[in-house]
C-alpha cells in the first residue's frame, strides 16, 4: 500500500501508451509508406503548421477574410446599402478589437456569428455568409423593422439590418 501511487501511476501509463502504440505504428506505417516520415524526421518545422494547429485569438481582418458576403442585384440602390452596412459592420468589428466595445471580443463576435470561438483547424463545411435582413413589401409591409443581427450557426449565416430601416 506504500507504493500504492506508483503502481497506479504505472497502470495508467502502460494503459495510455499500450493503447495508442497500434495508431502510432499505423501513422508511421502510412507516413512511411508514402515517403513522408523521412522528409518529417528530417524537416519537422517546415511540417510543423500541417500536423500542429496553433490557435492565435481571432482578429477582425480574419473575420472580415472568413465571410463570404452576399449582395442584392449588382449596381442597384440595394446593394448601395448593403455596401454601406459592410462598411460600418467592419468597422465594428475593428472597434471590437481595438478593445473600444468593452466587453466584448471578437471571439465573442464569431461565437455568435458561427457557434465557434475559433476558425476550425480545417475551416467550416460551409462557407460562411453574411446576407442582409429586408424589410417585407406588400401585404407585409406593417411588419415590425429587425434592427438587431441575426445568426444561423447551423447555416453559418449571419444577417445583417441596413441603416435604411
Amino acid at each position: 500500500m506504500e507504493d500504492r501511487d506508483g503502481v497506479v501511476e504505472l497502470v495508467a501509463q502502460q494503459f495510455v501508451q499500450g493503447s495508442l502504440q497500434v495508431a502510432l505504428e499505423q501513422f508511421k506505417y502510412r507516413l512511411n509508406s508514402l515517403g513522408l516520415l523521412k522528409a518529417l524526421g528530417n524537416h519537422p518545422d517546415s511540417f510543423r503548421a500541417l500536423f500542429v494547429h496553433s490557435i492565435k485569438p481571432p482578429t477582425a481582418r480574419d473575420r472580415r477574410d472568413l465571410f463570404k458576403v452576399t449582395y442584392s442585384i449588382p449596381a442597384g440602390n440595394r446593394q448601395c446599402l448593403e455596401n454601406d452596412t459592410i462598411c460600418h459592420w467592419f468597422n465594428w468589428l475593428a472597434e471590437v478589437q481595438d478593445g473600444e466595445c468593452p466587453p466584448l471580443t471578437v471571439a465573442m463576435v464569431l461565437e455568435f456569428a458561427t457557434g465557434a470561438t475559433v476558425v476550425p483547424p480545417l475551416g467550416f463545411e460551409d462557407t460562411p455568409t453574411i446576407e442582409f435582413l429586408h424589410t417585407a413589401r406588400g401585404r407585409l409591409a406593417g411588419q415590425q423593422k429587425k434592427i438587431y443581427p441575426e445568426a444561423n450557426t447551423c447555416a453559418v449565416t449571419l444577417r445583417l439590418s441596413r441603416p435604411d430601416q
